[in-house]
């Protein structure tokens, strides 16, 4: 069986119309020494709203191994991309930087959580 080890960020995050926010995670995953096996990280959207035409919901993951982003975009027409992944060699530490971003637009926007996970053992998926 293989590990799968995830984490769900959550917290109230909303704007109104014509507001911003923006919020910086930084955290430090230590893989466990084993080898050769190469891994992949996921991020994933969590109930994200966007509440007019106009408006953004966006999580941004900067990591020393690969970027990653997820975002449900509105400018008149409505982007939504839920999920990306990333994979990477094995390294020792994997320095992770999460920038969520709400942008208001014409009606509001929130986001409740959102999601990232580190597979070891990306056949087993």
């Amino acid at each position: 069986m293989c590990p799968r080890p995830r984490d769900s960020t959550s917290a109230p995050w909303s704007v109104n119309e014509g507001q911003t926010q923006n919020s910086i995670i930084t955290y430090t995953i230590v893989p466990p020494p084993d080898g050769t096996t190469p891994s992949q990280l996921q991020l994933t959207l969590g109930t994200a709203r966007v509440l007019g035409i106009f408006g953004s919901v966006t999580v941004n993951e900067s990591t020393n191994v690969g970027k990653l982003s997820v975002f449900d975009h509105c400018t008149e027409v409505c982007q939504t991309k839920p999920i990306d992944l990333s994979g990477f060699n094995p390294v020792s530490v994997v320095l992770v930087t999460d920038h969520v971003s709400l942008s208001g637009g014409n009606g509001g926007a929130s986001l409740s959580e959102f999601g990232a996970a580190l597979d070891r053992c990306i056949l087993c998926v």
